[in-house]
């Protein structure tokens, strides 16, 4: 397999230098390509001028470029074959009129081509089973700290890309290891249900930790629930935007995500799909995550008393997620 960074810098800690840095000291496996006009070589690697220089078929490409050069270098990239692209690049429908232009230009070259994208806007992704750390999130970043560990079993997936990546580190914390971490970004092709059905394929994969504002298929999030249901594995869902009656939605959700969907209506596809919906804290889907990994998934609220912390004794989320035998996809509210 083989990972093309394009807008590839010379600076080591910059957002469009580190995916590349930061692949190498994961140890990843594959082959790796430097892509910028602007220079020859970089950190001892030949940097090629185009995705179309390269001297293979890329299987992904990290796109780093600003905004308005997105659409052109995904163009490219469909012209040499890449089969995906992650666009780490903002500015896009979360900025205003002009950036939902270019994204639906970015919907058009998709339409047009067989790639997939994932973004724009969006943190990247990191599968540690694979040696994977196609993101530039400081979280999983050796030079800020971070110690390689073994793949667990929890995966994360969230439409706040940085809300994912802290979450990795706050699961290792309470003794959670994951297994993959995915940062969805505006959605224009792949959504948050195309990785959480990917990743409940996944064996290693036993518990689906998501952090949502919003989505727009309700009758394909009542399928994966079912498919999560018959694999006996948890979907724990935060549902970020929550507003209690009477007050708007977009008070309490950050104008950065770019989809839509009002905050019932996560809750009324769980009600179809495993007949209860709890809301909760994002500490009681740690505690959630935390219990989910056998054939029953522990009660939040009694997992909780056995901690010593006292900030996981609240008694108010024990009264709150009741349970019961075959209940294996959970649908939390914040």
């Amino acid at each position: 397999m083989s990972i093309a960074l394009i807008g590839a810098s010379a600076d080591s800690l910059s957002i469009s230098a580190r995916p590349l840095r930061m692949l190498a000291q994961h140890g990843y496996p594959g082959r790796l390509y430097p892509v910028n006009p602007r220079h020859s070589s970089l950190n001892g690697r030949t940097v090629y001028a185009s995705i179309g220089a390269v001297p293979e078929r890329v299987d992904l490409a990290l796109v780093a470029v600003p905004a308005l050069l997105v659409p052109s270098v995904l163009r490219e990239c469909a012209a040499a074959g890449v089969a995906y692209a992650v666009v780490l690049s903002s500015g896009f429908a979360e900025t205003g009129t002009d950036g939902k232009r270019l994204e639906a230009e970015i919907a058009d070259v998709i339409r047009a081509t067989s790639l997939r994208v994932c973004g724009p806007n969006a943190e990247g992704f990191f599968y540690p089973a694979g040696r994977v750390c196609a993101t530039f999130s400081p979280a999983v970043d050796p030079e800020h700290g971070y110690v390689l560990q073994k793949a667990g079993p929890v995966a994360v997936v969230s439409q706040s890309g940085g809300l994912g990546f802290a979450l990795l580190n706050r699961g290792q914390d309470l003794g959670l290891t994951c297994g993959a971490v995915v940062s969805t970004g505006n959605e224009v092709d792949l959504g948050w249900l195309d990785y959480v059905e990917y990743l409940l394929d996944e064996p290693a994969i036993k518990v689906v930790l998501g952090f949502v504002e919003g989505l727009r298929d309700r009758q394909r999030l009542s399928e994966v629930a079912r498919k999560a249901a018959r694999l006996r594995k948890p979907i724990v869902v935060a549902k970020m935007g929550h507003a209690r009656p009477g007050r708007h939605l977009q008070r309490r959700t950050p104008a950065r995500w770019a989809s839509a969907g009002g905050t019932d209506d996560l809750g009324r596809c769980g009600r179809l799909a495993c007949g209860r919906v709890c809301r909760a804290r994002v500490r009681a889907c740690f505690a959630a995550c935390h219990g989910g990994f056998g054939d029953q998934v522990l009660h939040p609220g009694l997992w909780q008393r056995r901690q010593s912390d006292r900030h996981y004794r609240a008694s108010r989320v024990r009264r709150r997620l009741r349970t019961r035998a075959g209940l294996t996809g959970w649908f939390f509210g914040l």
